[in-house]
């Protein structure tokens, strides 16, 4: 098992561009439409991280008839000897080719994929993460993924632990995707398989608020750095210039102080959900030990009971019913 979190390191340090050049593509058209979708897309010369999967262009974002999923794409490429943000997107757009299309469909697809690639990458990384934590307690703890276990056993990570087989769920916890958690965690998208299932939800709107603020101070602190230099190099004689400067480093320390405190908040907030590296989205070391530890004093409930538990607010909202709120 890989160690994603060195690869993401590693990505950071290239641009999409120098990385579709180490894949040393002998195909030279594809070389070339690649290169162009990449520029399209407004990711050339962006670093292959996670912000880059940011604030991509509003396309349409399809799937151009192709019939591998992006996870099928994913598990495929991440398990050649060389991966990269840029070599999946390349084979997306292999993909495409063979079922023929335009450009902007194309376009849309990778958008697609790229946001999915967000949270792609933190299967084989939780499954990596996991097996160090339990391994003192299990010489021959082990993990699998791939796609047709994702897609049709509704199982991100399978995990043998102390001779026992556990079906683990990563998903984004969101009040919009609520709806479909509920509807697979109840069997209306495909029957479960037998076995003891463990959800995972991650809850990343911390790590957002955190990852946001923590920008701002990064960018305050710039902003403070610049404006001392400007100082060091202001003429003792430019007096108005230099109180000028004076007060704005002032500002500027002020505002970072104030926003300190709320930064190292978040920060707790944060880092017991999600570690952020390069811009990705990872459960935290945190997380990863309350999981290992929910593992060894585990007792799950019955099926029959999560379904009657999950299906409850749809048969209330679905007969006659009447109750009394109150003053």
């Amino acid at each position: 098992m890989r160690n994603v979190r060195n690869l993401c390191n590693q990505w950071a340090t290239k641009t999409y561009e120098e990385g579709l050049a180490d894949l040393h593509l002998t195909d030279k058209k594809l070389e070339k439409q690649s290169r162009d979708l990449f520029e399209r897309l407004g990711i050339l010369c962006l670093p292959m991280d996670g912000y880059s999967c940011e604030k991509l262009p509003k396309t349409e974002e399809s799937r151009t008839g192709i019939k591998k999923t992006y996870s099928e794409i994913f598990h495929d490429e991440y398990s050649k000897d060389f991966f990269s943000p840029a070599s999946y997107l390349v084979q997306l757009i292999i993909e495409c080719n063979n079922y023929p299309s335009d450009d902007s469909k194309i376009i849309g697809a990778l958008a697609r994929g790229l946001r999915t690639l967000t949270s792609l990458l933190r299967e084989p990384d939780f499954a990596y993460q996991l097996e160090i934590t339990l391994l003192p307690n299990d010489s021959n703890v082990c993990t699998s993924l791939n796609s047709k276990q994702d897609s049709s056993d509704h199982t991100d990570v399978l995990l043998n632990y102390q001779n026992i087989s556990y079906r683990i769920w990563l998903y984004q916890f969101s009040s919009r995707g609520l709806p479909h958690d509920i509807e697979r965690l109840t069997g209306k998208r495909g029957e479960l398989p037998k076995g003891i299932h463990i959800i995972c939800p991650l809850h990343t709107e911390v790590a957002i608020k955190y990852d946001k603020l923590s920008k701002r101070v990064a960018n305050l602190k710039e902003k403070l750095t610049d404006y001392q230099q400007k100082l060091n190099e202001c003429s003792e004689r430019a007096v108005k210039k230099k109180e000028a400067l004076e007060e704005q480093i002032q500002k500027y320390h002020s505002r970072i102080n104030d926003a300190l405190p709320v930064l190292n908040k978040e920060y707790e907030h944060s880092v017991a959900e999600l570690d952020i590296v390069n811009g990705w989205y990872f459960y935290s070391n945190a997380y990863i030990q309350r999981v290992a530890k929910y593992l060894n004093t585990l007792s799950p409930m019955n099926y029959s009971d999560v379904v009657d538990l999950l299906s409850a607010p749809e048969r209330f909202v679905g007969s006659l019913q009447s109750f009394n709120k109150g003053e």
